[in-house]
């Protein structure tokens, strides 16, 4: 080929030639925290109910802190999941709130007219006996007393139209095979009503008793109730 022929030839300039497109990606991260915060919100509504209680109000505290967390990290690294975190603080906060707010009612209301509200382990268990062995004089201003507490069916072979059962203070003793000692058990017979099995906490309202000394043995309960109500505890408190 001649030079002139060479000089005839077109050479594609630089700015002739195709470019490969550029693509864009618009991803924004979603923090870890941002589904979490979600899932705790729903958990958080456990604390609505009777038996979860304190557990469910720390569900919802932890819940708003990682709310919180994430809201912060996405808008620090424009990140997204907004949505999730917004669900997630609202759901904790209704738990914490509102479930604060309908234990606080039923707390206020589940104590019938005339009964005195006792703690099974503080007012009964740990006060029964006195150091000789004998009835406390603590306990003993119980008795014929209106009280309402709250424990734990021991399991019987009868699970409906309950007239009598045993009443125990915690649930190692009645659901783990545990022996519970006479000071954390009472006899609880029902009058003019029946219950059924209940698994979990159970409120029992009744008049308190006590046998008499000198009658006690190693396998009754020392304590009685005449009970008029029994049932599932409306609050864990």
């Amino acid at each position: 080929m001649s030079a002139a022929a060479l000089d005839t030839v077109a050479v594609p300039q630089a700015a002739s030639l195709p470019q490969t497109e550029r693509v864009d990606f618009d991803y924004k991260p979603i923090p870890v925290s941002a589904p979490v915060s979600a899932v705790l919100g729903l958990c958080s509504l456990t604390a609505f109910l009777p038996t979860v209680g304190v557990i469910g109000f720390l569900i919802a505290a932890a819940g708003l802190v990682t709310a919180f967390t994430a809201w912060r990290t996405i808008r620090r690294h424009d990140g997204a999941g907004l949505w999730m975190v917004a669900l997630g603080g609202l759901l904790s906060l209704t738990g914490l709130a509102g479930g604060a707010t309908y234990h606080s009612i039923a707390y206020a209301n589940e104590l019938p007219p005339g009964h005195t509200r006792l703690d099974f382990t503080a007012d009964i268990a740990q006060r029964a006996l006195a150091p000789t062995g004998r009835y406390s004089e603590a306990i003993k201003r119980l008795d014929g007393e209106k009280v309402f507490l709250k424990g734990y069916m021991y399991p019987e072979a009868k699970t409906e139209d309950i007239t009598s059962f045993i009443f125990v203070k915690d649930s190692g003793e009645c659901c783990f095979g545990g022996k519970p000692k006479v000071t954390d058990m009472i006899r609880v017979d029902m009058t003019g009503t029946t219950t059924d099995f209940t698994a979990g906490l159970v409120s029992v309202a009744g008049t308190f008793e006590l046998r008499p000394e000198g009658n006690q043995t190693e396998v009754d309960p020392i304590f009685r109730i005449k009970a008029t109500q029994s049932g599932p505890a409306r609050t864990s408190f």
